[in-house]
């Protein structure tokens, strides 16, 4: 955290068009607003071959993630992108949909503390559908709940690549621990759920307990 906020993004833009040996650009906790996400997206669409974005913990808002996910739509080699904490909702997920469905390099996403909901969940969900790469999820902190859950878990049985997603406090009950459940059944690649901070109850604790049987899927 430096507190660059926009002005200080501005300036880091400025320098790093053309640049085309930085990695990994990591901005987190630094008061970066929609203006600032627009300077470094400009930046972006050069020649930057990044691996990781790390935005965590800013204000860049809907149409910030908006800036960066069409910026990032033609960088084949990234590998993480990190929006946690950053006021996006639904609307980001469509852009992101948009943006990675058919994008063969990203590997993980990390949307959690936000505010995206069931239908931000579907979204990712199709994404999901046609991403043949991405093998970490975080939507920790969101507001997906049951319907969201529903979403993902018909994805689930059909994907064969993702193994990690995390749905902390999610507003998820017994009901959505069930759709959880029937997809671990039939999944083999899921190795690690987390689900803390939510509704499960006994219920729920059961119906995942039977099916994690004769698989490895971590319980943390």
């Amino acid at each position: 955290n430096n507190e660059i906020g926009d002005e200080g993004v501005q300036f880091l833009a400025e320098a790093l068009v053309n640049n085309t040996v930085l990695r990994l650009l990591v901005l987190g906790g630094n008061h970066i607003e929609t203006k600032g996400a627009q300077y470094l997206a400009d930046s972006l669409r050069n020649k930057m071959k990044l691996t990781t974005l790390d935005l965590r913990d800013n204000k860049i808002g809907d149409q910030g993630a908006l800036y960066i996910a069409d910026a990032l739509r033609d960088n084949m080699v990234l590998r993480v992108l990190n929006l946690s904490s950053n006021g996006i909702s639904t609307t980001t997920a469509d852009h992101l949909y948009e943006c990675f469905r058919n994008k063969n390099s990203v590997h993980k996403l990390k949307l959690n503390q936000n505010r995206i909901t069931n239908i931000g969940a579907a979204y990712i969900g199709d994404m999901l559908k046609e991403n043949k790469t991405l093998v970490q999820i975080n939507l920790t902190g969101n507001q997906i709940g049951n319907t969201g859950v529903q979403y993902l878990t018909n994805v689930l049985q059909q994907h064969s690549v993702l193994k990690e997603l995390h749905l902390d406090s999610n507003s998820i009950t017994g009901q959505g621990a069930k759709h959880l459940a029937d997809a671990l059944s039939k999944t083999k690649t899921l190795t690690t759920l987390k689900l803390r901070g939510n509704e499960i109850g006994p219920s729920g604790t059961k119906y995942l307990i039977d099916a994690q049987q004769n698989r490895t899927v971590s319980p943390c």
